[in-house]
């Protein structure tokens, strides 16, 4: 089914990402996918990649160890060889970020420095609060879709919830 809404509540459940949204006619949707904690491994000079590769993939919580071209700065004037290593789940995200930093091969590890969900997002190219159109069959996520919203200037449709005190 096809929805368009606010992405408000994004976060990290076992094997889960769970996004929940607002949608434009006000129903509250709840949306999973499969997430899959990714970091990066740069090696050191004297080792090649595949032998990074090699020893990521014998981890048992490794799904997968890539090779990958990356800038090697902001500036974007050198590339080098990386290892994209894919992780079973956001739990095992340590572990093996440790594991990686005991390698001898291992120069220095990257894409550690936020909780799961944030680099989740990132690499989605989704932020919270951003208004989107998403396709789902039975609360799995299939296409998520950021819009511009730039022009839209009403709140999503919230209800507020007033307390009331005791007076005295």
């Amino acid at each position: 089914m096809r929805h368009r809404g606010w992405l408000l509540d994004p976060y990290i459940s076992g094997k889960q990402a769970v996004y929940w949204f607002k949608t434009t006619e006000g129903r509250a949707v709840r949306v999973d996918e499969r997430h899959n904690p990714i970091i990066v491994a740069e090696p050191k000079q004297e080792y090649t990649i595949d032998n990074l590769v090699y020893l990521f993939e014998e981890h048992p919580y490794v799904l997968s160890a890539t090779p990958v071209t990356r800038y090697k700065t902001i500036h974007r004037d050198q590339q080098a060889q990386y290892v994209e290593v894919k992780i079973d789940q956001a739990e095992d995200l340590d572990e093996i970020v440790k594991y990686a930093e005991r390698l001898n091969e291992v120069k220095e590890v990257f894409n550690v420095g936020l909780i799961p969900i944030q680099w989740h997002l990132i690499y989605r190219g989704i932020q919270p609060s951003t208004l989107c159109e998403f396709n789902e069959t039975n609360g799995k996520l299939e296409t998520i879709d950021k819009l511009d919203d730039s022009e839209f200037t009403e709140p999503p449709p919230l209800k507020p919830l007033i307390f009331r005190t005791p007076e005295k």
